[in-house]
């Protein structure tokens, strides 16, 4: 619907491609504020029989272990006496082939503008869910990780570099679907929809209840 409904309206207009090759170093990037949100803990066992772990706490653990295919930390103060780490732009963060992308209290309010970078999304299995995500598809728009085992965002990231130009191609498409679907004409689109369909559905709900009111008062 969201893509159907931006295209009748004239979707998107002024995107630019930016970046069209896929360079910069093959190694995963991410960073993030350092908490974790409650539903984390709620997430269960993964199908390799470990534990569900919080992203934004294990992926940094994980880097540490392998820097040779893992950029990823959170901000701040580090427990391993490192000096705290800075926040990078988003405008030097496609710099790098493959991003990270966790949810904190809510969905990653940086998913969204990842997916317009050209780099290829990295994203971390969360019971959180956005407007849009029913329409991102893995392996066609972004990569899961964390949804097989605590450790398979190394498989996926070897996986990218041994198939780079699939990698590419998955990267353009993330880039092709946000350009349409995430620019301002196409959001007023889904917001304009949403209250149709809330003002349709409100309006059967009265609708049935007075004639239940009605039925109620016959003799």
């Amino acid at each position: 619907m969201l893509a159907g409904r931006a295209a009748r309206d004239g979707g998107c207009r002024g995107g630019r491609d930016g970046r069209t090759g896929f360079s910069g170093p093959a190694v995963a990037f991410g960073r993030w504020n350092r908490f974790c949100a409650f539903y984390n803990y709620e997430m269960g066992y993964l199908p390799s029989k470990e534990r569900y772990e919080c992203p934004r706490e294990w992926l940094p653990l994980l880097a540490e272990q392998n820097p040779d295919v893992l950029d990823v930390c959170y901000l701040g103060p580090q427990d391993n006496g490192q000096v705290p780490v800075d926040p990078v732009p988003l405008a030097r963060q496609n710099e790098y082939r493959y991003l990270v992308s966790t949810d904190g209290w809510a969905i990653s309010s940086k998913l969204d503008k990842y997916l317009l970078l050209g780099s290829l999304i990295i994203k971390a299995d969360s019971s959180r869910f956005g407007y849009y995500y029913d329409a991102l598809k893995p392996d066609v728009h972004f990569v899961r990780c964390m949804n097989r085992s605590k450790s398979d965002l190394l498989e996926v990231v070897r996986w990218a570099q041994a198939h780079d130009a699939e990698a590419a191609a998955i990267a353009m498409r993330a880039r092709r679907f946000a350009v349409r679907n995430l620019c301002r004409p196409a959001r007023l689109c889904f917001y304009r929809t949403l209250l149709e369909e809330l003002g349709r559905r409100m309006r059967c709900a009265r609708q049935t209840a007075s004639a239940q009111a009605v039925s109620e008062q016959d003799p």
